[in-house]
This record gives structure tokens, C-alpha cells and sequence, in this order.
């Protein structure tokens, strides 16, 4: 796979020799950072089957076992105005699909228009609702006794309603906890840049814990006030609460609900929407 994934680079690639593989690397990002200060040259490539110190948002570490994906970085000088920048998550996914058809013959099922989902939709405009929200309430339908919650906790704070018949009703939306951390580091003067972690009590007694404190117990009783407002408007008894994302496992600890915490609820529901759809 190695030696496929190197060539079709290179072929495709108007940069030929700039395709750098690393059987393990601490990161690829760092790497591609340090190459970059080096002068190396744009289009520059660098790929790793094992990352032993990635860093994710606001610095958080992980690691990226071997044999588990494919972690990759490009150098790009770009010439562009940088309002254009946000459309290069959207330019990636769509090279990643068609470099998925090239490599194996099979051609990705996009969650789109013309899906079967086996949920409906009950919302204003159906068209709207984001792919992610439905891959997690279609794992939560499939798993779950409804009528169920889902909360998703990422760069927004997301809590979907799935009614007892397994209808997507509707879902609120707020600023995610990592973007509001940075909004208030950025926009105040004395506030520092924190890392995200449950204080050990609510009365902070110095600046880090306060902020601590205001963030993850603030979020949590968010959650739970949201949770009720929810349950008393659709009328019903919720059977099941879920979270996912990946802030949510150490948060909802500190609220009072009982929530089930499960990571891969939307790649579930993705699996759930590809067995309903596959010829």
C-alpha cells in the first residue's frame, strides 16, 4: 500500500520528488513546520503510518497507533486571499474521495441528497440538516430505546431530538466549549490560554480554576437546563441520553443527567446508512 499510495502521488503530483514517507514520525504537522522554516519547496508531502506525539485543537496530544491510517501533511505557500482558506477543508474531502476511488476501485457513498436514511425529518428544511447530526441520530435510533437526546459536543455544542417514532424533530445549537475558551482568552486582556480540565471545585480560588470552573460547570448545567427544556416540550419521557464528540466524555461527568457516552456513535450511524443504501 505504501509503495501504491507514494506512486499515485507522484504521478498526479506536479512536485514528482517532493512525496516523503516516515514509517513513524512524532508528527507530521511539527515536521512539516520544521521543513518549512528550511525553505522546503511548496507541494512538499509528508506521510506517516505512525504519529507518536500528534497534536490536535488547543494542543491537545494523541496518538496514531501503526496500521491504524494514513497521517499526512502538505507544505503550501499559497498565493490566494486568505478568505479563500476556509474552502480547503471542503477542497480535501472532495481530493480525498476521488484519491479513495483511484486507489481502490470503489466509489465513496457521500451522505447527501438521495440517501435513504429511514429517519424523517421533521424540520423547516430538511436539506439543512447537517450530515453529522444525522449519522448520530441515526446511530442513536439504531441503538438507543427512544425517545432519545443526542448531544454532540464539538467545535459547536449540538443536542438533537429523536421523537419515539425515530424522527429527527429538531436540535439546538450552541458555541462549542474549545471556541468559547479561545473567544475568551482572545478578547479580554488578563485571561490566559488554558488547557480544558474539571477543577476540582466549583469556587475557583485563582484565575486557571475559575475559568475551569465557569467553562466546564457552565456547559454541564447548560446541557442539563437544555436536556429538560427539551424533554418538557416534546411531551414525552426521554428514554435515552447520548453524547459524543470529543469533549463530551470527560464533561458529562460533571452534569447531573444520566448520559451515555459513546465516541463512535456517528461512524455507527454512517455504517447504519451504508447497510441501508449498498446495492
Amino acid at each position: 500500500m505504501k509503495e501504491r499510495i507514494v506512486l499515485q502521488l507522484k504521478e498526479s503530483c506536479p512536485w514528482q520528488d517532493s512525496v516523503l514517507w516516515f514509517d513513524s514520525i512524532d508528527s507530521t504537522n511539527t515536521k512539516a513546520k520544521s521543513l518549512a522554516a528550511q525553505g522546503a519547496a511548496h507541494g512538499t508531502v509528508l506521510i506517516a503510518d505512525h504519529q507518536t506525539g500528534g497534536r490536535g485543537r488547543r494542543g491537545r496530544s494523541f496518538h496514531s497507533p501503526a496500521g491504524t491510517g494514513i497521517y499526512m501533511s502538505v507544505i503550501l505557500r499559497p498565493h490566494c486571499n486568505p478568505a479563500e482558506l476556509m474552502h480547503l477543508t471542503c477542497a480535501a474531502a472532495v481530493a480525498i474521495c476521488d484519491a479513495v476511488e483511484k486507489l481502490t476501485g470503489c466509489k465513496p457513498m457521500l451522505l447527501g441528497p438521495g440517501i435513504k436514511t429511514g429517519m424523517n425529518i421533521l424540520i423547516d428544511n430538511p436539506a439543512q440538516l447537517g450530515a453529522d447530526l444525522l449519522a448520530g441520530c441515526v446511530g442513536a435510533a439504531a441503538l438507543y430505546p427512544l425517545p432519545c437526546l443526542v448531544i454532540d459536543l464539538g467545535t459547536a455544542s449540538k443536542i438533537s431530538v429523536v421523537d419515539k417514532n425515530g424522527a429527527f424533530c429538531g436540535c439546538t445549537i450552541a458555541p462549542g466549549i474549545g471556541i468559547s475558551l479561545e473567544a475568551l482568552s482572545a478578547k479580554t486582556s488578563q485571561l490566559p490560554s488554558i488547557s480544558l480540565k474539571t477543577p476540582a471545585r466549583a469556587i475557583g480560588k485563582n484565575t486557571v480554576d475559575s475559568m475551569q470552573s465557569g467553562t466546564v460547570f457552565g456547559f454541564a448545567a447548560m446541557i442539563d437546563g437544555v436536556c429538560e427544556k427539551l424533554e418538557e416540550e416534546l411531551g414525552d419521557k426521554i428514554m435515552t441520553t447520548v453524547a459524543t464528540g470529543g469533549l463530551a466524555k470527560d464533561l458529562i461527568k460533571s452534569c447531573k443527567r444520566d448520559i451515555i457516552y459513546n465516541g463512535d456513535l456517528v461512524l455507527y450511524g454512517l455504517k447504519v446508512l451504508y447497510e441501508k443504501n449498498r446495492k
